[in-house]
């Protein structure tokens, strides 16, 4: 019999992301600002300021690929699901899929609810206001 729970995934996940952060984040960011630091220490000043000027004050295009938020807040209300019904430290092995299927259900209820009430005095809202004009 496994007991390998939720708690333990989650902290896993947290202890992966600091230890990888560590070991590799912290040096990478440090090579790459020593390395972009004097790249741009040996530009021109001309050259400088022509990237500034392009770079601050130029336009900017609006990203089309972002995404996966949804997933991420509907995981966590996954988790606080979970924490709820005190199966926190219960083993996966003992999770039935009518439960994981039950529980995924509620949290994005949950999320739909949090966020759909909002969207929707906003939708009434703007409708109200295009009617109006």
């Amino acid at each position: 019999m496994s007991c390998f729970g939720l708690s333990h995934l989650i902290f896993f996940i947290l202890h992966l992301i600091f230890w990888e952060a560590v070991f590799i984040g912290i040096p990478l960011l440090v090579f790459f600002g020593i390395l972009y630091g004097g790249w741009w220490k040996r530009l021109p000043a001309k050259e400088r300021k022509e990237y500034r000027k392009a770079h601050l004050f130029g336009k900017r295009s609006k990203r089309s690929d972002a995404g996966g938020g949804f997933s991420f807040i509907i995981f966590i209300a996954f988790v606080i699901k979970i924490i709820l019904d005190g199966n926190w430290n219960w083993p996966f092995a003992e999770w039935g899929i009518n439960y994981l299927v039950y529980s995924w259900f509620i949290a994005f209820i949950w999320i739909a609810v949090i966020c759909g009430i909002p969207m929707l005095i906003g939708g009434l809202w703007w409708l109200n206001r295009e009617m109006n004009k």
